[in-house]
């Protein structure tokens, strides 16, 4: 008996599990002879819209994807490599169909931005005018599509926290 309800249960969650991995969508390779080989991938949602961005990095291209909110494929593209010095995304802003990414260098000192237009096919890169002097990077976050950094000076008891004019990226 103890056996029978065993594999019963067994049956049950193996049932359950099947049926929730089941795939919302697919991205095909960019260029069809090719595979993407991803490296990293990074899912940016746009609040105002409900729309949302993927993309896809591998050694030598990202490529970037806009998608509704019922996941059917609104824009594509395909990007050359980010700039090596630039290691991690820390924010974003959608601006319609195009999509700012802010990064920051390994020490936390220097910041860019990579944008990715949908409507047009194409995406930049550009270094900011704002470095970190005497403060130490803690954290940044989005609210209503706006990107805020916050940070410490070192020798204080304060916290100071920036917000990314949108004309600056």
């Amino acid at each position: 008996m103890r056996l029978t309800l065993f594999f019963c249960v067994i049956f049950f969650f193996t049932k359950i599990t099947i049926i929730a991995q089941a795939p919302l969508f697919s991205v095909k390779s960019w260029n069809p002879d090719s595979q993407l080989n991803i490296k990293q991938a990074l899912h940016v949602p746009d609040e105002n819209t409900g729309n949302f961005a993927l993309l896809l990095f591998n050694n030598k291209s990202v490529f970037a994807y806009l998608f509704d909110g019922k996941f059917n494929k609104i824009a594509g593209l395909k990007a050359d490599k980010l700039p090596n010095q630039y290691t991690s995304f820390i924010g974003f802003r959608f601006e319609g169909k195009k999509l700012s990414i802010l990064m920051n260098t390994l020490n936390n000192k220097s910041y860019g931005t990579v944008t990715f237009n949908f409507e047009t096919g194409s995406s930049s890169t550009s270094k900011l005018d704002f470095k970190l002097k005497r403060e130490k990077y803690l954290s940044t976050f989005n609210k209503h599509n706006q990107i805020y950094l916050a940070t410490a000076p070192k020798k204080a008891s304060s916290i100071n926290i920036y917000n990314f004019n949108p004309l600056c990226i």
